[in-house]
């Protein structure tokens, strides 16, 4: 089997387990389940105690219907969502920004995600600063870590 054989049938086995409700929790379920066994062999990479994603998780978990950590490949997912962010009914959307891990994405630069979003008609904020109702980000963040909140409402 050549390697574009094995990417298209993979693609139509997705596609068709997607249709499932119970296929995608599943997915969803041993994909995490993946993600807590490799972080535990990666060691101390990333601290959800530290780092926030613990307390956002516990804040925002009960009133999600999905929480999904992609990592830095963010404006992956944007560009796959593109119909769902651009449709009657968008998202809000909460997502991270980490400077040193933006930088490891394929195709991607520093702010790259922001950038999507803003180019849709989002509007950016820091995760803090949308919750005290203060003024949006003015440009994409390039440097540092932060959470941010991008609505189109």
């Amino acid at each position: 089997m050549t390697a574009k054989t094995a990417k298209r049938l993979l693609g139509r086995t997705h596609r068709f387990l997607a249709r499932f409700a119970l296929c995608a929790r599943a997915s969803i379920y041993l994909r995490n389940q993946a993600m807590c066994i490799i972080n535990y062999h990666l060691g101390d990479i990333s601290n959800p105690q530290n780092d926030g994603e613990l307390a956002l998780i516990k804040a925002l978990g009960e009133h999600c219907s999905a929480f999904i950590d992609v990592g830095a490949n963010v404006v992956k997912v944007f560009e796959g969502a593109l119909t769902l962010l651009t449709g009657d009914a968008p998202p809000l959307v909460i997502f991270e920004f980490c400077d040193w891990a933006e930088t490891r994405v394929p195709d991607a630069h520093l702010g790259s995600a922001q950038e999507f979003l803003l180019k849709y008609h989002y509007t950016l904020w820091r995760l803090p600063d949308f919750l005290r109702g203060r003024k949006p980000l003015r440009e994409p963040l390039t440097a540092g870590y932060g959470m941010l909140v991008a609505s189109r409402r």
